[in-house]
């Protein structure tokens, strides 16, 4: 069935708010970017990825993958998750 409801757009992310937002909860928690690994998979989460150093492009095409640290394909998201923890300082 389509959607056939009025959008309110006040609770959609934009490429920029999940920046701010990543900033606003690591300087929350106390913690640096090193800390912080994202994982995403379109061209939306560019933006995250060329602000942090531990990134996963999950399903992504070039586009992302290109600035991706690690590029993971598959279906088991575990896994996905296991890559990024390689990216945390130890």
């Amino acid at each position: 069935m389509p959607f056939t409801g009025t959008l309110d757009t006040a609770g959609i992310l934009t490429p920029d708010d999940k920046v701010r937002l990543t900033d606003d909860l690591l300087t929350r928690h106390g913690l640096t970017t090193a800390h912080c690994t994202a994982y995403g998979d379109s061209m939306s989460d560019a933006p995250l990825f060329r602000h942090l150093t531990n990134t996963v492009a999950v399903n992504a095409d070039h586009h992302l993958t290109d600035i991706a640290a690690l590029d993971y394909h598959g279906t088991d998201l575990t896994a996905a998750y296991t890559l990024g923890r390689t990216l945390q300082p130890h």
